[in-house]
């Protein structure tokens, strides 16, 4: 998981807006840009998996989401 943080933080020091622009068709994601990627993708994805394990926790009794 580290060296995907890593690797990801180096694509994204490097990319510029430009290249985020353009509609490409993705196997399992349609035709998406590089930010529906990144920001549809990438970040709410990881969100979703986050409040399952909450939801998870707390049907555990134990504490779920900390807010």
């Amino acid at each position: 998981m580290e060296n995907v943080f890593r690797a990801s933080e180096a694509y994204l020091d490097i990319v510029k807006e430009a290249d985020l622009e353009p509609v490409q068709e993705y196997q399992l994601l349609g035709k998406r840009s590089g930010y529906q990627v990144i920001g549809g993708v990438v970040l709410q994805h990881g969100s979703g998996h986050l409040g399952e394990i909450w939801y998870v926790k707390g049907l555990q009794g134990l504490k779920g989401s900390p807010i």
